[in-house]
């Protein structure tokens, strides 16, 4: 009694009732107002899946970058952070709880950034 069935697949996600192609029997017996309805329909359908492609590409071209800048901060941070240690003194502030002060040593700030203004004006 076994019967060689083949396994049902399910359709994929993005395959509807809608986007499949009508039966030839009913394009070549309907109206030509019924096909250029259809032709509308399918090309309105045609951009709002191109506009929906797009918006989907560029969340993925923004998760690249974000992957990016994360691979680069595993790379560099332990520098960068060693790097800002020796020009930027962290304090908590012990008035207000969850709090930090931030002091910059200006001599540790022109080193990795250069005189300001006003010190080039005056040389």
């Amino acid at each position: 009694m076994s019967e060689n069935k083949q396994p049902h697949e399910p359709e994929s996600q993005t395959t509807t009732a809608l986007t499949r192609m009508p039966p030839l029997r009913y394009l070549l017996n309907c109206s030509r107002q019924s096909l250029e309805d259809l032709e509308l329909a399918s090309l309105n359908r045609s951009s709002n899946c191109l506009k929906a492609a797009r918006l989907e590409w560029e969340e993925a071209v923004a998760q690249r970058e974000i992957a990016g800048v994360a691979r680069w901060l595993i790379e560099n941070r332990d520098a960068l952070l060693q790097m800002t240690a020796r020009t930027v003194d962290v304090r908590p502030v012990e008035d207000l709880p969850g709090h930090v002060e931030i002091t910059a040593s200006k001599l540790g700030l022109d080193a990795l950034l250069g005189p300001d203004d006003a010190d080039k004006q005056k040389k």
